[in-house]
């Protein structure tokens, strides 16, 4: 039987961790409008020059990108500009990181554009923001890019080249926001390399008299200048059952949906509209309504329930996971939320192995982007999801380690 054999050819055009998760657009933004009007009124504030920034916290799924998106959407008509940076796991030690990412999507790089061109392109954009020729070098230098002779030879030490780089960043700001209102986004800050997070707070110190507001992404509040006066700090916590139900209706349209399938959705994904969107879809994914019904009767407990479909993709998964899978049957036993400290006590590893296997169980059982790499392995932020990997596991934990994790039970 022929197999069909796929090749990588190259990154994705995407450049969003929640774009790349909805390819075929953006479900109904519902339960966040006072949220929605606050960011709004921060934005007038910003538009007559008064710089805000507001912080957004809130645990991976809860729709932090989800109103960045649709505030930028009430922008549409609006004459602005926007700077849109992403953090990424992948680059925590790459300095500035996501500045560079966002200078070469502006400037339209394309992969396989000779050093030449890509100098052209970086040429039109800075000539957009008037940038001089001593800032035009250090941007040069910034994207490792060979300095072909049209810019002047700085010459500086590392300390100094960094320190004028930033200087030079800030700047853009101030050019670009005397031009029109600016829109600043910084995606999963938690994730950026620390200098870019020392440009950050730069920024935020710097805009309380110019036309900027930026918004940044963060799982919990951490963030230094989170006491001057024009910094909001807004945390976006769960829909309500209500809304759960309002954004299941948008879904599933006018596909039929049993009572109980849609009470199981709203009580295992806890509030959390990323997993509400995609219990609903892989729910939707069974062929009739009997078939649904099959499969709320197949789940062995409401509250830890996972669909046939799912479960068995999921239990394909976890056997493949080889020494990690004790570790994900384990932490099963333990419960939805355990620390690294109390996984080494329980498992008796060497912590060179219990790092590898956590890793490697994190890779598998967690989305990108949906737990941080952090004292807790499950933490409130990924639990929908990390819910029902842990219902899968719990399904094939063996006595033996349920009695390791619940020594008391044995007195």
């Amino acid at each position: 039987m022929p197999v069909q054999v796929w090749a990588v050819l190259g990154p994705t055009a995407s450049t969003s961790r929640f774009e790349a998760l909805h390819p075929s657009g953006m479900t109904t933004f519902v339960g966040r409008e006072d949220e929605y009007e606050l960011v709004w009124r921060r934005w007038l504030k910003a538009r007559q020059g008064q710089g805000q920034t507001v912080l957004l916290s809130g645990e991976a799924g809860v729709g932090k990108s989800r109103l960045a998106l649709a505030f930028s959407e009430r922008l549409k008509d609006e004459r602005y500009l926007r700077i849109h940076c992403f953090c990424s796991p992948q680059h925590t030690n790459s300095a500035l990181h996501p500045i560079i990412d966002h200078v070469e999507r502006s400037a339209a790089f394309a992969r396989d554009d000779p050093l030449e061109k890509k100098l052209d392109k970086l040429d039109t954009l800075l000539r957009q923001s008037w940038s001089s020729a001593e800032d035009s070098a250090l941007f040069v230098e910034m994207l490792s890019l060979p300095n072909d002779g049209r810019y002047p030879v700085l010459g500086l030490a590392p300390r100094l080249r960094r320190q004028r780089t930033m200087d030079a960043l800030v700047r853009q700001v101030e050019i670009l926001s005397s031009s029109g209102p600016l829109l600043v986004i910084f995606e999963d800050a938690h994730w950026a390399d620390p200098t870019s997070l020392e440009l950050i707070g730069r920024l935020v110190g710097h805009i309380a008299s110019h036309r900027v507001l930026i918004i940044s992404f963060w799982p919990e509040f951490g963030a230094p200048w989170i006491e001057q006066a024009h910094v909001t700090a807004l945390s976006l916590n769960r829909l309500s059952p209500h809304d759960v139900d309002v954004m299941i209706d948008h879904i599933v349209g006018n596909n039929p949906l049993p009572a109980a399938v849609r009470q199981d959705i709203v009580e295992r994904t806890d509030g959390i509209p990323l997993f509400v969107e995609e219990m609903t879809k892989a729910v939707l994914e069974t062929a009739s309504e009997d078939e649904a019904r099959r499969t709320v009767a197949l789940v062995p407990s409401r509250r830890t329930a996972v669909p046939p479909t799912l479960h068995a993709s999921l239990m394909a998964r976890l056997d493949r996971l080889g020494a990690a899978r004790e570790l994900a049957q384990i932490g099963a036993a333990i419960g939805r939320e355990f620390s690294h400290e109390l996984l080494a006590a329980v498992t008796w590893w060497p912590e060179a192995k219990l790092e590898m296997q956590l890793d490697k169980l994190i890779r598998v059982a967690v989305p990108p982007g949906r737990a941080a790499r952090g004292d807790l392995f499950v933490q409130t932020r990924s639990r929908a999801g990390c819910g029902l990997w842990l219902a899968a596991a719990r399904a094939k934990t063996p006595p033996s380690c349920s009695n390791r994790c619940n020594p008391r039970e044995q007195v």
